[in-house]
């Protein structure tokens, strides 16, 4: 059995089913007569099945009540536990195993409700025997629903609500029941929410010598065209000009309308990178409720609805947070609770200990960094339907912690995360004109009634105050700071991984401070497409947004401009969803600047010195471009195999010869990217299936080989086990000029690990640029000088770097530690001839 971090079952041929002994015995000897050994079974102890600590979270809520009751206070306040929406009720989701006969016959369903009537009646009996106690805890608490129903949410899910004054006993009665297969905390799903930003992701790369505005993939007639996104967020508001049709002047819901212009169903951010690209789009929000109404199974609600009218590409500007619970200082210091709930007040302090009882998590600024059952749903979709992308919003909470505060379900391992980067100092600039200050006025409940009393203000806070609200000191910040406000910053509120399993997220990052997109007045009657800036409910047609949930939008509509790409200019009548998040990670480039810390703009820190990719950028932000020229204006040349894998002896191997050597060579790059299959979400996550991506490159003569370089995906140095996108970029290629000299760049892929090994294929994309006409592809079949290794050279430890007084410490130490050893040999011969023949020596290894 494995073991990380609490959890078992950490292979890819582990499963868990509910049956008795005999089924089993039968199963086995069934499996035995094929061919298709079981080497071990065991029973799934009650102790894996949730980081959820029970005991500890009962034992906290009744020391609430304890210090309430010494103060002669009610829980009216804290305690109230309502049927509806309730704060103080915890609310769970139970994964559940099916049992055999219900597999063979396919009622995993119908027996989910048998199980949920079977726990029901368990917690019902249960509840009878403690009138006693619930008459107590009524002397001190509102009377109170101790205990929800368990209803069915799907096939494999449960879930429910409970007081956290009897968690002991709902977690015995949940973890002793055999359907359970883990036990996981609902976590809130809240959603936050382009001008410029449309040309800039599009660029060839940072370098202003080719320029930060070109439009390549306009220029070539790319639109995005023909591609459909599914968007999941709060409505849309279709009388807005960037969504209106005049031919289709009502947007129904619950519909489909393929004539519609811009909207061909509803169930934005938008002229927005793909302007021709239409939405399908599905509303989370429920009339009259602030809060994000995300569907039990997104695979069934929010993607097939869309993918069946033709949405390949899903953007998701929603999440949980670690500050839908909490505020905290930087870093994860002082953090108490934003809201009532789980017996707490709003502005109790609250500790990593609690956090970790409350939520299973390390910190409290990870509470929302876990791989949920929400994940497993998002990776088994795209894992069943290869050929769409999900992208999902890597999170705001940036500001309170140096780590691990990313929100799911961007923690999936299939989706695609997105942070966020600042965008340029002239759109800062710019895009004032389009800030709603008077909304924020009103938010921060100020006491001014519009922009000009904030600008008029003098007394505490005046420079902050100012920086918030008054237009003209807000523009004065950004022409002032150019070398904070620019495009090669990260945003302070983009989250950071990396996500749990220690894999990294987020996986791209786009623009989304101070982005210009479409301004809704609340109203689909009214027409808003006024040029003015916008000012609570007015037409303005456009307003400033901030958030990686803008970033998730731009970079959907850059995988639509991709996607348009491969089926017109490559001639892939279907593009793969593992192609597409290659080329996302592909074009990716190293951020070159700053972020700042938290909230003080002033402490920052230098994103080149954390590496690539890394947790806070991932492999860098969008430039499209990218894929077509290098930054020297150099065009390139693009490679694709999409290939499968399905048995672990198969390979990959590519092979170039160098033609000509370019004086200012950039970048050979390879970038694999596959789907993995889900897994248990009562493991930390990890790869079943394992491919890994290694470049080569060396000089070869005469059969010699040369100034050979062993590059692995991701790190160099080492093999990444843990995430399922691998990105190699060769910055510099050794030289010959020797005419039987020949310069080689050899790609390949291998398989460590495959999920179902020899019945299901394993699909992957590999995605390759380099400069044009400076490369011949050869065949590795038939010319010898291919070569491939996964073995790194040994490093070499350079002695002419210490100093004489180092040298002679360490011969002195080397002759000191001789004449120890000696002595050792000595003592052991002794004493090993003073003993019987009969003692016996325990060695433990």
């Amino acid at each position: 059995m494995v073991r990380k971090s609490g959890h078992p079952l950490g292979f890819s041929n582990v499963f868990a089913v509910v049956a008795k002994t005999s089924e089993i015995i039968s199963h086995v000897s069934s499996l035995s007569s094929s061919n298709k050994a079981i080497e071990w079974i065991a029973e799934y102890e009650p102790r894996f099945k949730s980081a959820l600590h029970f005991h500890k979270i009962q034992q906290l809520a009744h020391l609430q009540l304890n210090t309430l009751k010494d103060q002669n206070q009610t829980f009216t306040s804290t305690f109230n536990p309502m049927e509806n929406n309730n704060n103080n009720m915890i609310n769970i989701i139970i994964t559940i195993l099916p049992s055999l006969d219900a597999v063979l016959v396919n009622q995993e369903l119908e027996e989910a409700h048998l199980i949920a009537n079977e726990l029901n009646s368990k917690f019902s009996e249960w509840l009878s025997k403690q009138q006693e106690q619930q008459q107590e805890w009524n002397k001190h608490v509102s009377p109170m629903k101790i205990i929800s129903q368990i209803h069915v949410s799907s096939k494999d899910k449960l879930e429910m609500s409970f007081s956290p004054l009897v968690a002991q006993h709902v977690g015995e009665i949940l973890k002793e029941f055999a359907h359970v297969h883990f036990i996981e905390r609902k976590l809130e799903e809240h959603q936050w929410m382009n001008k410029k930003a449309s040309v800039m992701m599009q660029g060839f790369g940072p370098s202003p010598s080719v320029g930060m505005s070109a439009t390549p993939f306009y220029d070539m007639g790319i639109f995005g065209n023909g591609q459909i996104v599914g968007l999941a967020d709060s409505g849309i508001d279709w009388d807005n000009c960037l969504f209106h049709d005049v031919n289709n002047l009502i947007v129904k819901t619950d519909s489909v309308n393929m004539n519609h212009r811009k909207i061909v169903g509803y169930n934005t951010e938008y002229h927005g990178i793909a302007p021709n690209a239409r939405l399908y789009f599905t509303d989370t929000q429920q009339t009259g409720n602030p809060k994000n109404w995300i569907p039990p199974s997104y695979h069934f609600s929010v993607f097939i609805p869309a993918h069946e009218k033709g949405a390949r590409i899903f953007s998701n500007s929603w999440g949980n947070s670690p500050e839908d619970y909490f505020s905290c200082s930087y870093d994860c210091k002082d953090c108490v609770w934003r809201d009532t709930m789980d017996g707490y007040r709003a502005g109790q302090s609250v500790t990593d200990d609690t956090c970790r009882a409350l939520f299973g998590s390390d910190t409290c600024c990870s509470v929302s960094n876990q791989y949920t059952s929400r994940c497993h749903d998002v990776d088994l979709t795209l894992w069943l339907y290869q050929d769409s992308v999900i992208l999902f919003a890597q999170g705001n909470s940036g500001e309170i912690s140096s780590k691990g505060n990313i929100g799911s379900p961007a923690t999936s391992k299939n989706a695609i995360s997105v942070g966020a980067s600042m965008t340029s100092n002239d759109a800062f600039k710019e895009s004032v004109y389009f800030e709603d200050f008077k909304n924020k006025i009103r938010l921060a409940k100020l006491p001014f009634s519009t922009p000009d009393e904030c600008c008029a203000y003098s007394g505490k806070d005046q420079y902050f105050i100012h920086s918030f609200c008054c237009p003209s000191k807000v523009e004065e910040e950004y022409t002032s700071n150019p070398s904070i406000y620019n495009e090669f910053n990260l945003a302070y509120f983009s989250s950071r991984g990396s996500a749990v399993g220690n894999r990294i997220k987020p996986d791209v990052t786009g623009i989304g401070y101070n982005v210009v997109s479409a301004h809704s007045d609340g109203k689909t009657i009214t027409d808003q497409c006024g040029t003015n800036s916008p000012s609570l409910g007015n037409s303005a047609a456009l307003m400033t947004f901030d958030g990686t949930s803008v970033a998730t939008a731009l970079v959907a509509g850059a995988a639509a401009l991709l996607r348009e790409f491969f089926q017109t200019k490559m001639n892939l009548s279907k593009p793969s969803g593992p192609l597409l998040k290659a080329a996302l990670v592909h074009s990716s480039i190293p951020m070159t600047g700053t972020v700042a810390y938290s909230y003080d703009k002033n402490r920052r820190l230098k994103l080149s010195n954390l590496g690539s990719p890394n947790s806070y950028e991932g492999f860098g932000r969008v430039y499209l471009g990218s894929l077509l020229q290098n930054q020297d204006g150099i065009p390139l040349t693009i490679l694709i195999k999409e290939k499968s894998f399905k048995t672990r002896s198969q390979s990959l191997q590519l092979c170039f010869k160098r033609k000509q050597e370019l004086s200012n060579f950039t970048l050979f790059k390879a970038t694999l990217a596959w789907y993995d299959f889900p897994g248990s979400i009562a493991v930390v996550p990890q790869l079943l299936s394992d491919l890994d991506l290694f470049v080569n490159t060396y000089v070869i003569s005469r059969g010699n080989i040369s100034t050979l370089s062993v590059i692995a995906g991701n790190y160099g140095d080492r093999v990444d086990t843990t995430n399922n996108v691998e990105r190699v970029v060769v910055e510099e290629l050794p030289s010959s000029s020797l005419k039987d000299h020949s310069v080689f760049v050899t790609v390949a892929v291998y398989v460590t690990s495959l999920f179902d090994e020899n019945r299901t294929k394993q699909p992957f994309a590999l995605l390759m640029t380099y400069p044009k006409d400076m490369f011949e592809e050869v065949d590795p079949t038939t010319d010898p000088s291919c070569f491939y290794t996964t073995d790194f050279p040994p490093k070499e430890e350079p002695l002419s770097d210490l100093s004489d007084e180092v040298i002679v410490g360490i011969v002195f130490a080397a002759m000191l530690g001789v004449l120890v050893v000696g002595l050792v040999v000595v003592v052991y011969f002794a004493v090993k001839r003073r003993r019987s023949p009969n003692t016996a020596v325990a060695v433990e290894g």
